[in-house]
Formats: structure tokens, sequence, C-alpha cells
């Protein structure tokens, strides 16, 4: 192989680490940011919060959380923008 097409290699090889990094710590720092919101909710929404295997939709603000319950443990399955019905 020529020196150029091994730059080119290196380079593409090095894009994809630095993206897989970003996406490494992009995950944590979302998983971090569910974990806070679930704390949340479960402290001020706790009414709210599903049961039995069920999921509840909690709309907070201009979001819809979807919050759901299995063997005892909450989660939060998905974060939507809330629909703004005029």
């Amino acid at each position: 192989m020529n020196e150029e097409i091994e730059e080119l290699i290196k380079k593409e090889c090095n894009d994809v680490k630095y993206c897989e990094k970003k996406e490494e710590q992009l995950e944590k720092r979302k998983n971090d940011a569910l974990g806070r919101l679930l704390h949340i909710i479960k402290k001020h929404y706790k009414d709210e919060l599903p049961i039995n295997g069920r999921c509840s939709c909690i709309t907070l603000g201009k979001y819809d959380v979807f919050v759901c319950e299995q063997r005892g443990i909450h989660f939060i399955e998905h974060v939507y923008w809330a629909s703004e019905e005029e």
C-alpha cells in the first residue's frame, strides 16, 4: 500500500474512534440526566407513577415523560416533546 492510502485509512479510523468515544460520552450524559429526572419525578409526582408492570405518561411542561414499572423498578422509557394543541 502506498503512503497516501495508509494516511487515508489512518484518518478514517481515527474519525471512527473519535465518533465512538463521543457517542459513549453522550450516552453517559443521557443516562445521568434520565436518572436525575426519574429521581425528581419519584419525589414530586409519586401519585402518577405506574404500578404492576404498566407505563404512564407524565406531562411536565412541554415534555411528555413515559415512565414504566417492571418488577418494582421504575424507569423512563422515553421523553417526548408534548403535543401543542391550540
